[in-house]
């Protein structure tokens, strides 16, 4: 995987901002936990890991953050699984890089996005494009996985709101 390192923030005047993708929040949030993942298999000694899971906690809540996270983590072990080149990725440590995306990262997030809009086809389109025509249909159902698990964790905390 490849990385846009600290003091790189010139290099992305070809990348879009994440704001003008039309992600919702639940998929931008899922992004940011996916770039610390991408972050400690392109540097590992860094244990981004553990980051990606306090973020993950912080971000879908407590009783679901790992569970997400972990979602989050099948999803880019797949693309990783299935693509030849590196990744390239926006380091989730820069502020200011963090507000741009790559297009490999725009492919993962829109194949979730298509996928939660019912576009199927839209979707398997972007999932080829980033596993580089290798395992499209394994990403596919790994970010229904992701959807599901979101939906199971939105559905248990109105639950658990009801019951207090």
């Amino acid at each position: 995987m490849k990385t846009k390192r600290f003091g790189d923030c010139d290099n992305h005047a070809h990348d879009d901002y994440v704001a003008t993708c039309g992600f919702d929040s639940f998929e931008t949030d899922v992004l940011d936990v996916a770039r610390f993942f991408f972050l400690t298999f392109s540097a590992p000694p860094g244990h981004s890991w553990i980051d990606a899971f306090a973020l993950g906690e912080e971000r879908f809540g407590r009783m679901m953050g790992a569970t997400m996270t972990h979602s989050v983590l099948h999803a880019v072990q797949t693309i990783r699984r299935n693509r030849r080149n590196p990744l390239t990725f926006i380091n989730p440590c820069c502020a200011v890089c963090a507000k741009r995306i790559t297009q490999e990262e725009r492919y993962f997030i829109t194949t979730l996005h298509s996928l939660r809009r019912n576009q199927r086809s839209e979707a398997q389109m972007f999932a080829m494009m980033v596993c580089e025509g290798q395992g499209a249909a394994d990403l596919v159902t790994s970010c229904i996985g992701l959807d599901r698990t979101w939906a199971f964790a939105v559905a248990a905390a109105e639950s658990d709101g009801a019951s207090d």
